[in-house]
């Protein structure tokens, strides 16, 4: 090789060293605060919590964890109720009391993992001061489609 061939293969080699490694550090940078966002869109009580004064934080996740867990098969309960609907509601003979019926099992049971864990989030409400209470009252907005809307999600069903 004639030593032009190898400046420019060195030039090549060179630049495609440092795009990759510029690749692979901008995917590890971008890639944790998409991991960060994704935990804390996953769990926004707990980002709430880490907004509290670091005595409070341990009190109140401990609180909030037990809860989640106890609330777990309330909710499990609810997953097999919406599963068992979809199954109903697919069958060969449409039975409408039936799905009826197993769709009211999953909101009740979504009701009462969710009115269990409010319940213990306005019991740790009780013990704050009023700024941390302010803080953490934003955990009683209902997440999903209806999150962000101030009508609460009626807009498309009430109908005049």
């Amino acid at each position: 090789m004639s030593p032009r061939s190898l400046k420019i293969a060195l030039a090549v080699s060179v630049t495609l060293n440092v795009f990759v490694v510029g690749a692979v550090a901008g995917g590890l940078i971008v890639g944790g605060r998409a991991l960060q966002e994704h935990r804390e869109v996953r769990a926004p009580v707990f980002a709430l919590v880490r907004s509290l004064d670091a005595p409070e934080q341990e009190r109140v996740r401990g609180a909030l964890r037990e809860s989640a867990l106890a609330a777990r098969s309330d909710f499990e309960a609810a997953r097999a109720a919406r599963l068992q609907a979809v199954e109903l509601a697919s069958a060969q003979t449409f039975d409408r009391a039936a799905v009826d019926a197993a769709l009211e099992r999953s909101h009740q049971a979504e009701g009462a993992g969710r009115r269990r864990l409010e319940s213990t989030l306005l019991d740790v409400m009780a013990d704050l001061d009023p700024a941390e209470r302010q803080t953490l009252s934003l955990a009683l907005v209902r997440r999903g489609p209806e999150r962000g809307r101030r009508d609460g999600g009626r807009r498309h069903r009430e109908r005049p």
